[in-house]
């Protein structure tokens, strides 16, 4: 979807495109809001426009043919909705994730489309990314940087957005934007979600290489979005690099 949105967006200097996703990451996250891009060796997504497709289509019969992780990438994007947006989502997903885990048709369709309402209230509301729209970025600072470092296609996207969001957490308890029980609630539910089955092991200078890179970061340092509560986060926050590299200690030790 990114490649193909990428080319209608430069071909003949913009044409039309209609998005069909047939994996839930792109259901949910990817073909909502017209941002199409391809990685280069300095980052991710650092080739791209803003270019809104004519329709999207999701036909979720599709799932049924996914690996269990591609399947389980598209949840972490699932999870991270409801975890800056909605607390009653969050809340159904905790009560309701092994019917969402077995696939469901109901619990899916419940899912996906409450996720997909939530992406499109903050694209309707900041279609050009000029300051709401960043709050989507929770957990992808570190969550890129994780694919950058260990190489793109290594990690499944929503497993490093999930660690991504592990991080994000640990700062924003260290920074005192949040409480340790929001901080537990996040762990338990990704940890239910089996996103944080296996923990990447990378050196952190490389993580702080790719940061620097990250098309949000100003003047070379990231800025973070922080979890408050469950439901409810802040963007574009500044944050002191010893919280990082303490958080980091934390979540993902070298």
């Amino acid at each position: 979807g990114d490649v193909a949105g990428f080319a209608a967006a430069t071909g003949m200097r913009g044409i039309g495109y209609v998005q069909m996703p047939t994996t839930l990451l792109a259901m949910v996250d990817s073909s909502i809001g017209g941002k199409t891009a391809i990685n280069l060796p300095a980052g991710k997504n650092l080739a791209g426009a803003m270019h809104q497709p004519a329709a999207i289509f999701c036909d979720l019969d599709y799932l049924a043919s996914l690996p269990d992780e591609e399947y389980r990438s598209g949840l972490a994007e699932i999870i991270k909705a409801a975890l800056i947006a909605e607390r009653s989502f969050a809340d159904w997903l905790s009560a309701n994730i092994s019917a969402v885990l077995s696939r469901k048709p109901c619990a899916i369709r419940e899912a996906v489309a409450r996720a997909i309402g939530i992406k499109a209230a903050v694209v309707a509301r900041d279609p050009n990314e000029a300051g709401e729209r960043a709050i989507l970025n929770y957990g992808h600072t570190v969550g890129h940087s994780l694919e950058r470092a260990v190489g793109f296609g290594n990690i499944r996207h929503g497993r490093a957005v999930a660690w991504g969001m592990e991080v994000a957490a640990r700062i924003s308890l260290l920074a005192g934007a949040c409480t340790p029980a929001t901080v537990e609630a996040q762990d338990t539910l990704l940890r239910d979600a089996g996103l944080l089955a296996e923990r990447p092991a990378v050196p952190h200078a490389k993580l702080f290489d790719a940061m620097s890179h990250d098309k949000k970061s100003q003047s070379g340092e990231p800025r973070w979005v922080l979890l408050r509560e469950i439901g409810r986060a802040d963007y574009g926050r500044w944050v002191d690099p010893s919280i990082v590299r303490a958080a980091l200690a934390e979540v993902l030790p070298e």
